[in-house]
């Protein structure tokens, strides 16, 4: 990728990743704040249902990494796959071309 505009375009697309990556912490947290934040004004310890709460969102959260670690190693494995095809797609094109310059060749003789 020594094209400028891919990289760029790239470098965009990672940075997005990581916003994006960044906003879902901080509501994460804004969530927790607010339960922990709740339960305080109506005493020492959070409630049962709060912490159970959670609980709940933190597996979630978890199960949704795990989901997307999964989606991306296959969709890298389709991008290597898909390279892959490209270069013997190339490779078979270069090949016809320089069989046709040679019937052309031999047709001219």
């Amino acid at each position: 990728m020594s094209d400028p505009v891919n990289k760029f375009l790239k470098d965009c697309k990672t940075f997005s990743a990581f916003l994006d990556d960044l906003e879902k912490k901080t509501s994460k947290l804004d969530l927790e704040v607010n339960v922990l934040r709740r339960t305080a004004d109506k005493g020492d310890q959070p409630s049962n249902a709060a912490l159970q709460m959670l609980v709940d969102v933190r597996k979630m959260d978890q199960e949704l990494k795990d989901e997307i670690r999964e989606l991306t190693q296959t969709t890298e494995d389709n991008v290597r796959f898909l390279d892959g095809m490209l270069e013997q797609v190339l490779a078979q094109k270069k090949e016809v071309l320089h069989c046709k310059a040679t019937v052309l060749v031999l047709n001219l003789l």
